[in-house]
């Protein structure tokens, strides 16, 4: 007997909640409900493409799925999460999960009380290299991680460490598995209202250093 199909949505439908919308339309074990975007016209088009709902409003969204994901711009995840979750929804939210800390306690005590997964759109611990890794990289000593790519205005609302570094620092802290001891840091502003240009040495309570 085969199990029901998972209700999904996507709210948010721009450069990224598309590939949301697209992948749970092909998902065997998935339904694509539908979506829903501030932009009407994009949402009828998404729909369109996907052969899904529009939907008018995150709470028409939210009492027709099981899940959905989270796809807005950062600052915007607790306003769009928390009535999800008072629906009933599990959420996959887009890293970050929040741009701030206070609003990060929010999503998951609201997650808490409906008693509902969250999970955080950090894909790159989902990558066949990482598994790999996790399997031979038993003992690292040194590791470098470098990002760089051209400026784009998509996803300024954070700092580049929200948005790019953090990929970094989960796949650092999840081969290394040490306390960290000690971190230094420097960062840059030329381009948005945060930094665009980061650069951290973290030193792990595990490091054997020459004496």
């Amino acid at each position: 007997m085969s199990l029901p199909r998972i209700r999904c949505g996507v709210a948010g439908v721009g450069s990224l909640g598309q590939h949301h919308a697209r992948i749970y339309a092909a998902l065997p074990a998935a339904e694509l409900v539908g979506v829903y975007e501030t932009d009407a016209a994009r949402a009828a088009e998404i729909a369109v493409r996907c052969n899904c709902r529009q939907f008018a409003s995150l709470d028409e969204l939210g009492e027709a799925c099981d899940a959905v994901s989270v796809v807005v711009p950062t600052d915007l995840h607790a306003a769009v999460a928390l009535p999800l979750l008072a629906k009933g929804c599990h959420l996959l939210i887009e890293k970050p999960l929040c741009a701030s800390l206070a609003d990060a306690e929010r999503v998951l005590t609201a997650a808490q009380a409906h008693g509902c997964l969250v999970q955080v759109g950090h894909i790159e611990h989902f990558n066949p290299v990482m598994g790999f890794l996790e399997k031979e990289a038993t003992a690292p000593r040194f590791i470098i991680a470098e990002r760089l790519a051209p400026y784009t205005p998509r996803g300024t609302e954070v700092g580049v460490v929200l948005d790019l570094m953090i990929h970094d620092i989960g796949i650092v802290l999840g081969l290394v598995k040490s306390p960290v001891a000690k971190v230094d840091s420097v960062g840059v502003r030329l381009l948005s209202k945060t930094e665009d240009i980061a650069n951290a040495r973290i030193q792990f309570a595990t490091a054997v250093w020459p004496t």
